[in-house]
């Protein structure tokens, strides 16, 4: 029987003002930014952990200014001279300075630099987005670290019950899914307290609704969360590492690979790292793993590795072979081998 094939569509995401939602979290920083006329310095900056809302808050502000908004990894390509009469920029993401080559930084840095420069003479103000601090950014320019530790920081803390409530209801809704107060509630009252987490944790029950074709309930909120807090699922992960890419083939390439492990396994361990030219993911288990000779075959879509068998876990449906299609479209490669716990290892190399 042919495993079913999901499609995800893309979805609207509301970036208005009124679609973001004020708690005693965020109230001061949203307060500042709605009066971003009377605050004195030259820019703003936008701080708080993945998923809280920076990207929300600068579109807003983007829509009200007419700002043109950049991604700090692609700053470096621009034409300074076209933005010189400009009065308004965002710059996000600005942490993923770090993982930039130090030319292309030092690029981006002069750009910022000169910005800085024209603003000025055009009494305009520069927005960034970031989730750290500025005195922790990569910056090697004197001058241009001075300039940004004379900036208006906005904070956007860990967030309560409310906005977890507010932020996950919106999520759904950019979803087009709808789920009852309840079952949101009780989410609420057993997961990690992080907006990454309510992010991942939306992901997951849309994919896995659309997948049984049944609406989100408790059993399946706890199932999922259940998934994800796992005592015997180890990570050894870099603080943070970006990549360039489609980020919905990568979350599907990764999900397809920990599905599988987490299905077939009692234990799993989560590597990523990055070297100059590479990022690594590797995901070992302790599952049956499979056989040397079928490591080939087990990329080709609906393959079953033991044709007289009836379980259906001897067949890997389309799994491994779409992951080995999205990781190739990124001109990297994936590797089958033995892990240590004496299951499946594989590893996952882009090129960056």
């Amino acid at each position: 029987m042919n495993e079913q094939l999901i499609f995800k569509l893309s979805r609207r995401q509301a970036y208005n003002r009124e679609d973001f939602f004020v708690s005693k979290t965020n109230s001061l920083a949203v307060k500042i930014l709605e009066n971003w006329k009377n605050v004195s310095s030259s820019g703003l900056i936008i701080v708080g952990p993945p998923a809280c809302g920076k990207t929300h808050l600068a579109a807003v502000w983007s829509k009200e200014t007419s700002a043109k908004s950049y991604d700090i990894s692609t700053f470096f390509g621009i034409d300074i001279d076209h933005l010189i009469d400009e009065k308004f920029i965002v710059l996000e993401d600005v942490e993923k300075l770090e993982f930039i080559s130090k030319d292309k930084r030092l690029i981006i840095e002069e750009n910022i630099l000169h910005i800085f420069n024209s603003l000025s003479a055009n009494k305009g103000k520069i927005l960034f987005t970031s989730c750290k601090f500025p005195r922790f950014w990569e910056i090697g320019l004197k001058d241009l670290l001075s300039r940004l530790m004379t900036l208006t920081t906005l904070e956007l803390n860990i967030p309560d019950d409310n906005l977890l409530a507010a932020v996950m209801a919106k999520q759904f809704q950019d979803r087009q899914i709808n789920v009852d107060d309840e079952v949101l509630t009780y989410a609420i009252s057993r997961m990690e307290r992080s907006f990454l987490f309510a992010k991942t944790l939306v992901e997951a029950l849309d994919f896995e609704s659309l997948k049984l074709k049944k609406p989100i309930k408790k059993h399946m909120v706890n199932e999922i969360i259940e998934k994800y807090d796992n005592d015997n699922i180890s990570l050894e992960l870099m603080p943070r590492v970006y990549f360039n890419g489609r980020k919905n083939l990568i979350t599907r390439c990764i999900n397809n690979l920990l599905n599988n492990a987490i299905k077939y396994a009692k234990k799993v361990n989560i590597e990523l790292n990055k070297n100059n030219n590479n990022l690594f993911i590797k995901i070992e288990d302790d599952g049956p793993g499979i056989p040397k000779t079928e490591y080939e075959n087990v990329f080709k879509p609906f393959y079953k590795i033991d044709k007289g068998r009836a379980d259906s876990k001897s067949s890997v449906g389309l799994g491994l072979s779409i992951a080995s299609d999205i990781i190739k479209s990124h001109g990297g490669n994936i590797k089958l081998d033995k892990s240590k716990m004496n299951g499946l290892s594989v590893k996952v190399f882009l090129p960056v």
